[in-house]
């Protein structure tokens, strides 16, 4: 009813200020024209008089001596339509025969550019950019016979580039940039002579990069990039003498670097990252002495890096990282002295970081991660950097220590060295780092005692020294930096009790002290620590109770105190956290005892919980009561001992001959077994599931139980005696002969015994037979994402609010996979059919055969595996596996689920500069119902971070830790929205 209200009270609006406009008949045709403008739109400047006759001295005009409007400059005025009217149908273009520059960018215009437009016979200029436009653009745009600048850019326009724009022979400039144009690029665009500047950048567009452009001889600016043009880059580019800005990144080009492009010789920008092109750089390159920023990252180049480089004495920025580089780093980018900006990483430079690089004194950034460097570090090359605030030199081969002068780079705000060799202790001046926001040393050979002075680093946010053999007690100083938020101290040898001042760093969110020898009770600090996200405190010697103040982490999702000395019963308040938040918990192997309050019982599993003291839950097979009886039984077996030790003595010998009969036929078929190098394991909550039990519940593998079948196997339905219902995944014959399959069987099997998460499918045990191979798996009711989508009903089932938990359930268990493994892990097959929803449509990560432990001593190189479609561009030809790739494969995943089907025409020229662009209409899947405002919000954040996650570039990606505190955060704010 208010809507209806508020819909006739515009209409009014609109009648009476259309009246006004036409209310004095002496008013120019221009006047009456902008006046009937001003009247359908918003937020017009109010010098807009309609008692004017003139609008020459309004606000955004401007006029010739007779007093005809030749300028209209209304740029960044907010102006939008009435009720989602298209504004610019609403101006009479055919009332402004002398109008020469036309500026309506920046605001909110909403619709189509009208044909009308090509009325404007006078006009030069026509700039459109950042509006919400939409629909093709006109062929009679061709008819602006005097336009030399023309920019619709930063709109939703789609269609293809009309050839008739090939007639506007006068255009010095062009941007067509960020829409969604999509088709060739037509070779009529040869044709504009006077062309300085073209932009076709962050659009759809496909084919090749036409010889044609090559006769833009007066051209300065060339961008195409984020398209999806392929084939080589035409010799012909070489004869554009004036360039000075050549940008064709992010697009599927191939081939080499044309020699010619060394004749560019005004070149100040050249980037042609994120493309399939090959060969070796060209020396040639080194005759653009002009160049000042030089990007050919993400491709697949091999090689060395050219000595020629080091001619570019005007370079800032040098990235040619994630290619097939190889050799050292020439001693001759020592040269370079203008640079700010130097990125070698993902390549197979080795050698040492030669000491030229000392006069590199400018330098911001440097990252030569992820590549083959050795040696030890020159000390001489941290006293030049003074400059430097970004360094990442992690998972390399480099070796010594960590030199005292680190300390001189006080403008330093990162710093990596994880995943190295570097031994000795981590120096004391590493505290005049204090604009440092992020120190990682993890995965070296540092000991001794961390430094005090680390708590002098007051910005610092993110501290990560795990895995070294950093020893005495965790110092105090730490608690002191107040930014903190995520801290990693796991896998060394730190001793003594934690401090209750670690409840001082309130923005804590990651804490993990596992795998050290930390003794004492939990300090009831910790529980104070609100912000909590991820809790590791295993492997330590933890004793005395869980405070129930555990209650109070309302952020808490991951909690493991596993491996401890912890007594006493767990407490009531961590049950509501379990049963609100679905945490990840772990309490085995202590000596807990006492009943599992309800809440965690019903949704914990028992292997949380194992191996403690005496713990018992109505909800197990041992319910309480029966302990409460356990006196009186054991007291009644001990009156009846006697009388039972006589009757065993007369049947003994029976016993032993029946036994001798069995087990001589079960010996034979076990040294058979162990000839055979048969493995047989399974196990489940009770230990009670037994190899006859599947074979019996599945008939021997009857087709009839067959509920999936894959390229490796086929997945049956077992249900076992007790009533327990698995799934059975069982090779094929003839795959499980082969060495690569076999391989990927005990893939899984090694994997999913070392994980364990809410959102993760539970592997419960597994065969290794000469005649099967099978494993056994929690069976989960619903199938997998994939069929849910592909059914009618069962796609309507999965509404809006299930969907989004279902990519943020994707997201919990990559985040835990990359991140709280060590080494990371990386699934590298993540699709929709490895995706599984229970009856509640929570999802599990299925299908880890192909999973793979990041190695930091390795080049991570890999054969190309995973599902088409959802394969990281960069595996084609870096063939380096990183948790990016697993980043890239839920990217499409979140488009799949929220459009309800492979989106894979939706990506193919998607790329991350054209984002805001994208509306939820486009991808929306249109068999549900419209959504919410909560949950058109949620939706659109989701599709925000799979743009993200599809970037072309993997060091654009997001991390999977982020996407999953990002979706978290966002459900928290907004908890339980209804579809």
């Amino acid at each position: 009813m208010a809507s209806f209200h508020i819909a006739s009270v515009l209409k009014i609006i609109v009648v009476c200020a259309s009246f006004i406009a036409v209310a004095s008949e002496s008013s120019s045709p221009e006047t009456k024209a902008l006046l009937n403008w001003k009247a359908n739109a918003f937020n017009f400047p109010g010098s807009w008089d309609a008692n004017d006759k003139s609008p020459c001295n309004w606000e955004g005009i401007a006029c010739n001596a007779a007093g005809r409007v030749t300028k209209i400059t209304l740029s960044s005025y907010h102006i939008s339509s009435y009720l989602g009217d298209s504004v610019l149908d609403k101006l009479n273009f055919s009332s402004f025969h002398y109008l020469l520059y036309l500026d309506l960018s920046s605001n909110e215009l909403y619709g189509t550019i009208p044909d009308d437009i090509g009325m404007l016979s006078a006009l030069t200029h026509l700039d459109l950019s950042s509006n919400a436009l939409y629909g093709t653009i006109p062929d009679d745009i061709g008819m602006l016979s005097a336009l030399t600048h023309l920019d619709l850019s930063s709109n939703g326009l789609n269609g293809t580039i009309p050839d008739h724009i090939g007639m506007l022979s006068a255009l010095t400039h062009l941007d067509l940039s960020s829409n969604r144009l999509y088709g060739t690029i037509p070779d009529d665009i040869g044709m504009l002579s006077a062309l300085t500047h073209l932009d076709l950048s962050s659009n759809r567009l496909y084919g090749t990069i036409p010889d044609d452009i090559g006769m833009l001889s007066a051209l300065t600016h060339l961008d195409l990039s984020s398209n999806g043009l392929y084939g080589t880059i035409p010799d012909d580019i070489g004869m554009l003498s004036a360039l000075t800005h050549l940008d064709l990144s992010s697009n599927e080009l191939y081939g080499t670097i044309p020699d010619d492009i060394g004749m560019l010789s005004a070149l100040t920008h050249l980037d042609l990252s994120s493309n399939g092109l090959n060969g070796t750089i060209p020396d040639d390159i080194g005759m653009l002495s002009a160049l000042t920023h030089l990007d050919l990252s993400s491709n697949r180049l091999y090689g060395t890096i050219p000595d020629d480089i080091g001619m570019l004495s005007a370079l800032t920025h040098l990235d040619l990282s994630s290619n097939a580089l190889f050799g050292t780093i020439p001693d001759d980018i020592g040269m370079l002295s203008a640079l700010t900006h130097l990125d070698l990483s993902w390549t197979d430079l080795s050698g040492r970081l030669p000491s030229s690089l000392a006069n590199l004194t400018r330098l911001l950034e440097l990252d030569v991660s992820y590549s083959k460097i050795g040696g030890e570090i020159d000390r001489s090359l941290f006293i030049s950097w003074t400059s430097l605030s970004s360094i990442n030199l992690a998972y390399n081969g480099l070796q010594g220590e960590i030199p005292p002068t680190i300390g001189k780079l006080s403008n330093l705000t990162s710093l990596s060295f994880s995943a190295n060799s570097i031994n000795g202790s981590i120096p004391r001046e590493i505290g005049n780092l204090t604009n440092l926001n992020q120190l990682e040393l993890r995965g070296n050979m540092l000991s001794g005692l961390v430094p005090d002075e680390i708590g002098d680093m007051k910005t610092l946010s993110w501290l990560s020294l795990s895995n070294n053999m950093l020893s005495g007690s965790i110092p105090t100083s730490i608690w002191k930096l107040k930014n903190l938020s995520h801290l990693d101290l796991s896998n060394n040898m730190f001793n003594g009790s934690v401090s209750v001042e670690i409840g001082d760093v309130e923005q804590l969110w990651f804490l993990n002290l596992r795998h050290n020898k930390l003794y004492g009770s939990i300090s009831t600090s910790i529980w104070k620590l609100k912000n909590l996200y991820n809790l590791d405190l295993s492997n330590n010697m933890f004793t005395g109770l869980i405070s129930e103040e555990i209650g109070d982490m309302e952020h808490l999702r991951f909690l493991n105190l596993s491996h401890n000395k912890l007594n006493g019963s767990i407490p009531a308040q961590l049950g509501e956290l379990c049963a609100s938040l679905g945490m990840n918990l772990d309490l085995t192997y202590n000596e807990l005892e006492g009943v599992v309050p309800d809440k965690i019982a019903s949704v914990i599993p028992l292997e949380a919980l194992k191996n403690n003291k005496g713990l018992c839950s109505n909800y197990w097979d041992l319910p309480c009561k029966s302990r409460e009886k356990r006196f009186k039984i054991k007291t009644s077996i001990f009156i009846s001992l006697s009388s039972i030790i006589v009757v065993v003595a007369l049947v003994i010998a029976a016993l032993w001959f029946f036994c001798i009969k069995k087990s001589t036929n079960f010996i034979v078929d076990t040294t058979r077994a162990q000839k055979n190098g048969d493995i047989f394991s399974i196990w489940d909550y009770d230990g009670t599931i037994a190899y006859n039990d599947i074979m019996e519940a599945t008939e021997e593998f009857d087709i009839k139980y067959c509920i999936g079948t894959g390229g490796c196997g086929s997945v049956y339905m077992a249900k076992l005696p007790t009533g327990k219902v698995v799934a059975v995944k069982k090779l094929h014959g003839l795959e499980a002969e082969e060495k690569a399959h076999e391989k990927s069987f005990a893939n899984e099997i090694h994997v999913l015994t070392k994980v364990r998460h809410r959102n993760i499918v539970k592997l419960y045990g597994f065969c290794c037979h000469s005649s099967c191979k099978f494993l056994i798996y929690e069976y989960i009711e619903r199938g997998s994402l994939a069929y849910a989508l592909g059914m009618e009903t069962e796609a309507v089932e999965l509404d809006w609010r299930k969907r989004l938990n279902v990519i943020k359930g994707v997201a919990h268990a990559l985040s835990y996979l990359h991140h709280d493994n060590m080494p990371p892990l990386i699934h590298r097959d993540i699709s929709s059919n490895n995706v599984l929803l229970d009856e509640d449509f929570e999802p599990r990560v299925a299908d880890f055969g192909t999973a793979k432990f990041l190695n930091p001593d390795s080049s991570n190189r890999t054969i190309l595996v995973g599902t088409y479609g959802y394969i990281a561009p960069e595996l084609a030809y870096t063939m380096i596996v990183t948790e990016k790739c697993d980043v890239y494969s839920f990217g499409v995943l979140i488009l799949e689920t929220i459009m309800g089907r492979h989106p894979g025409e939706f990506i193919s020229s998607l790329s991350s500069r054209n984002a805001k662009n994208i509306t939820l209409e486009d991808v929306l899947d249109p068999r549900l119902p419209a959504p919410t405002q909560l949950v058109a919000q949620a939706l659109t954040l989701s599709m925000m971070l799979a743009v993200a996650c599809i970037h072309t570039n993997p060091k654009s990606r997001p991390t999977m830790q982020y996407i999953s505190q990002k979706l978290e955060n966002h459900s928290n704010l907004h908890c339980n929205p209804s579809a």
